[in-house]
């Protein structure tokens, strides 16, 4: 067996959930991690874990979402959030999370964008967000109408309009 000068990390469990725990992400500041979780007891949530207390806050509640962007002011992230259309399909929409007022927000095209990137349902069907270091542009994929398309966008100020293309 060969020895390694690597010093062996023991593994500590911090959390303990049944079903799932998917999207982690540590906070800018390293002090704590975003992530989803969804069990029969609890239904599914996204919250906020501090990693020296281990103290947890939920942040949404009815929320799984499989990816989540955190921007690197650690004021807000980006998530995605299923929605059930006619009983079976899903939708998923893209929203902003604000850390000081708690609340989120839907993502939306610009007016001038609305028709190409808006499905019949009213929803943009975006997914997989990634928001970029200057916080000005997001990444995600789209599936209007049953194929997927890679969509980079533009944010307003306002940080939840966008100016979209496909890429």
């Amino acid at each position: 067996m060969t020895k390694s000068s690597l010093p062996l990390t023991q593994p500590k469990r911090i959390t303990n959930y049944g079903g799932q725990v998917l999207g982690p992400q540590f906070t800018p500041d390293g002090s704590s991690l975003v992530f989803s979780t969804s069990s029969l007891v609890d239904g599914p949530r996204v919250r906020l874990l501090n990693l020296k207390t281990l103290d947890e806050e939920v942040l949404l509640e009815d929320t799984l979402s499989k990816a989540i962007s955190l921007t690197t002011d650690g004021q807000s992230f980006f998530f995605q959030q299923t929605h059930i259309n006619q009983r079976f399909y899903s939708h998923n929409s893209i929203l902003r999370y604000d850390f000081a007022s708690n609340s989120s927000r839907r993502l939306e095209p610009a007016p001038a964008h609305k028709k190409e990137f808006l499905a019949p349902s009213g929803l943009m069907r975006g997914r997989d967000p990634d928001v970029s270091k200057d916080g000005k542009r997001i990444v995600f994929v789209q599936t209007p109408y049953g194929s997927n398309r890679l969509v980079l966008a533009w944010l307003e100020s306002d940080g939840t309009t966008l100016n979209p293309k496909v890429i």
